[in-house]
Order: structure tokens, then C-alpha cells, then sequence
């Protein structure tokens, strides 16, 4: 599986353990400006808390509203999906957690519980649909049915203006405008 993403310009790195992924953002990040997108997976692992005082400036829009940032030298996420052929996949709202993973950040860090990997494409977006989608939308409060049922998308994407499933970004190969795409996938179940 490696070889599938480095391939496709990614560098995986497997981790045993939380400790392990957070010493890896800890060097990564260190006296660097670090923006993170709304994650349940890093607020699991709090890593605001793991990179204060590591990291030169560190920016969540979650906990700075307003203070988002945009272009920052590193950017940290998770994705809704890991393609075992080598994709990643994120369903988005707002768009400002996929446009950061498209452009003006020098390096990408995505970091994944084993619960987000899928054997292909089709079924990385099936899961970001059916899995993450319902789940956020529930953590949201918005007014959908998958938010009202929580087990699976019931296709509104379209017709609700409450839809948080506005952008679908599949980064089949690491964009030329990002230095470092790199993606820790941990070995346990972490966010959605």
C-alpha cells in the first residue's frame, strides 16, 4: 500500500500509537507556522494542546474563529478517506479544510485512524458519504436526514441548503504546489 501512495507523490508513514504520531507532528511542526482544519481525529489526539509551544504559531479554526489561516508553511488535517489504491478523499462544507490541502500550504500532514482506510476509490467515497458525512452533520446540528438518522447520505446534496456535503475532493496525486504531502496513518480507531 505504501507503494501505491508514493506513487501518487505521498509518503505514508505507519504509526503504533498516538505518542508516536504526535512526536512526528512535534519535529515536523516545530518553529513553524501550523494551521488546523476542523478535525475530530486531531482533537482526539489534541494536538493544540501536543504543538503549544512547539510550533511557532498555531491556528485551529475551531478554537480562533476568525483566525484561520490559510496559507500556513504547514497544514494539519485528516481525510475522510484513505483509498488503498491510493487516494485521498474529503467531503467538505465550507471548503476552507480541502482548498488548504489544494494549494498555498508548503506541507500536508493528513493523519488517519486504520478505521479510514477502504480497499478502492468507490468504496473511500462510499465511506466518506455514509461514514464521516452523517457523523459531522451530526457534530453540526445540521438539518439533514443523514444528521437526523446518523447511519447513512440520503443524496440532498443538492436540494438542501443545509447540505454539508458541498466539495468532494479526490487528490488522486499530490498537488505540484505543496512540497510535502505526507499522511500518518495510526494503528487506532480515530475520528469519523
Amino acid at each position: 500500500m505504501e507503494l501505491k501512495f508514493a506513487q501518487r507523490g505521498f509518503t505514508l508513514h505507519r504509526m503504533a500509537n498516538r505518542e508516536q504520531a504526535l512526536d512526528f507532528l512535534r519535529e515536523r511542526t516545530r518553529d513553524k507556522v501550523v494551521a488546523c482544519g476542523g478535525s475530530v481525529t486531531l482533537q482526539q489526539l489534541d494536538v493544540e494542546q501536543a504543538l503549544d509551544g512547539v510550533a511557532k504559531e498555531l491556528h485551529w479554526h475551531w478554537s480562533t474563529p476568525g483566525q484561520f489561516c490559510q496559507t500556513p508553511a504547514v497544514y494539519l488535517t485528516s481525510a475522510n478517506a484513505l483509498a488503498e489504491s491510493g487516494e485521498i478523499v474529503n467531503i467538505d462544507g465550507t471548503g476552507n479544510r480541502v482548498s488548504a490541502t489544494l494549494f498555498g500550504c508548503e506541507e500536508v500532514y493528513f493523519v488517519c485512524g486504520r478505521n479510514k482506510l477502504a480497499p478502492d476509490l468507490a468504496a473511500a467515497i462510499d465511506r466518506a458519504r455514509n461514514i464521516a458525512a452523517p457523523k459531522n452533520a451530526q457534530r453540526l446540528g445540521a438539518a439533514t436526514p443523514c444528521a437526523k438518522e446518523g447511519d447513512r447520505c440520503y443524496g440532498c446534496r443538492i436540494s438542501n441548503p443545509k447540505s454539508i456535503c458541498r466539495a468532494l475532493v479526490v487528490l488522486e496525486q499530490k498537488p505540484l504546489s505543496v512540497k510535502k504531502m505526507e499522511i500518518l496513518l495510526l494503528d487506532e480507531v480515530l475520528g469519523y
